[in-house]
């Protein structure tokens, strides 16, 4: 992930806050627990969700419509869950 300017920040801060979610989950592990987090972010433009994938990694996924949605438009998500990257990544956004 290169740097970030605070106008691209703010702007992903921005997406994240009204479409998108952070996520904490524990996982057992067999010497204890782990925590894992997230950010994850769901939008119907393709264009938005891989700009954020190609900007910060992570993974851009296609949801599959099943035949009842087919009135609904398609959804694309953006999920970063690389502990290194989104520790970087969180700390330059959380300002805004």
């Amino acid at each position: 992930m290169g740097m970030m300017n605070k106008t691209t920040a703010s702007y992903v801060a921005g997406l994240l806050d009204g479409e998108g979610s952070f996520c904490i989950w524990t996982v057992q592990k067999e010497y204890g627990r782990q925590h894992r987090y997230a950010v994850m972010m769901s939008n119907t433009n393709r264009a938005i969700c891989e700009w954020l994938k190609n900007s910060f990694g992570g993974s851009f996924i296609v949801k599959k419509l099943e035949p009842i949605e087919r009135n609904r438009k398609q959804v694309f998500y953006w999920h970063l869950s690389n502990k290194d990257i989104l520790d970087k990544f969180l700390l330059v956004i959380i300002p805004y």
